[in-house]
């Protein structure tokens, strides 16, 4: 009976061992998110916004984000990129206004909400970044949010010297340009004197001549 009892158990054990085994080496069946050529995700997209005023939030899956890339591919304009920095959930009254914070954002950025519907299509949302990262924008319905920053494709942050660097330029050709027009001038101005000694002149040479002919005449 004990050998009965040792071996159920034996077998037991190795059996439990098997399913740990098999339950930590299981593969992961979701894919990560790929970026199109247009639209990029930031790190942490579905975690970024962790409250709503306005509205009650849930967290995205990562179908959902690669659902948002797909279609915020479709309304970047050429010569212009897109970066997916929240992805989230809301559920609230149609209609509403509602606030996320975005902690990347800075106020006065370019950015988008995308709203993903029920039937699965997508509209652009027009969204204010205020202080703090706040993006505010009214939903019409609720399901899936994405908040977009966009970008030129020739944007501030690719040239090879800050902004800075080429509003001094600009200062300093203008001031060179004055600088040039002042010389210029400067130059000019004996010539107005000298046109009027021309007269002054004239009258001399003609006062010689007279008194050459007078003497001319008595000799």
């Amino acid at each position: 009976m004990k050998k009965k009892f040792l071996s159920v158990l034996t077998a037991l054990m190795v059996l439990s061992m098997s399913t740990t085994v098999f339950g930590a080496n299981s593969p992961t069946t979701e894919e990560p998110v790929k970026p199109t050529d247009k639209v990029d995700v930031a790190e942490g997209v579905t975690t970024v916004v962790t409250e709503a005023e306005g509205a009650t939030l849930s967290a995205a899956t990562t179908e959902e984000v690669q659902k948002v890339v797909d279609e915020a591919t479709k309304h970047i304009n050429e010569g212009s990129k897109g970066s997916v920095l929240a992805v989230f959930n809301l559920d609230g009254k149609d209609g509403a206004t509602v606030t996320v914070t975005v902690p990347s954002l800075q106020k006065g950025d370019s950015v988008f909400v995308l709203h993903i519907k029920d039937d699965g299509t997508s509209e652009v949302l027009n969204a204010t970044v205020g202080d703090g990262g706040k993006v505010t924008f009214v939903a019409p319905s609720f399901s899936t949010f994405a908040v977009v920053k966009t970008a030129s494709v020739a944007s501030a942050e690719e040239l090879p010297y800050s902004p800075e660097y080429y509003e001094n330029m600009k200062a300093e050709n203008a001031a060179a340009t004055g600088t040039a027009a002042a010389s210029n001038t400067t130059a000019t101005s004996p010539k107005t004197g000298e046109a009027a000694m021309m007269p002054v002149l004239a009258a001399i040479c003609l006062a010689g001549v007279v008194v050459c002919a007078r003497k001319v005449k008595f000799n």
